[in-house]
């Protein structure tokens, strides 16, 4: 530990060593040294040592402890130090998730009908009357139906010569 000199002379460590205090309600004790002084029928002398030393004590912690404002600064600069860093963090993960979120395709819930099979077939019927070339998971869509039910269904329906697979798309193996 590096001792700091005050202006009058006397260490910090010989100030924390030398003296100590007691505040009471009207009477100062100190210790200087090992010998008990009171400030009630004490010597000039002695009440001149205590002033010294005291005055150098506030000294010293005037000089070594840092004033209220500066913690509150040094708090304040530690604070927009932490919020810099918090705002950059948040940043970067909006940009991760705006990422995430381009790269999700967007997803339809459909709520299914339950309708009966033969109800099914002739909604299917009339949706192929229109012309339209239709998909499975269009007709599914469409009329809110589980899409096996749709796909047994067209099949069905094809078997009866109903609807016929459109020419310019393959049929499958």
């Amino acid at each position: 530990m590096v001792e700091k000199v005050t202006e009058r002379g006397v260490s910090q460590i010989e100030l924390m060593r030398a003296v100590s205090f007691n505040f009471d309600d009207s009477v100062v004790t100190a210790a200087i040294g090992n010998e008990a002084l009171r400030s009630d029928g004490i010597s000039m002398t002695v009440l001149g040592e205590k002033a010294r030393l005291l005055s150098g004590i506030k000294y010293t912690f005037a000089e070594v402890m840092p004033s209220s404002s500066d913690l509150l600064e040094q708090e304040n600069m530690q604070l927009r130090n932490e919020n810099l860093i918090l705002r950059n963090t948040l940043r970067r993960i909006e940009e991760r998730l705006s990422v995430i979120e381009a790269s999700l395709s967007v997803q339809k819930v459909i709520v299914l009908r339950e309708i009966s099979r033969e109800a099914a077939k002739k909604e299917i019927k009339k949706l192929f009357a229109t012309g339209k070339t239709l998909y499975y998971s269009d007709i599914a869509q469409e009329l809110r139906l589980d899409l096996e039910l749709v796909v047994d269904i067209c099949n069905e329906l094809q078997k009866e010569g109903d609807i016929a697979i459109d020419a310019g798309i393959p049929e499958p193996r």
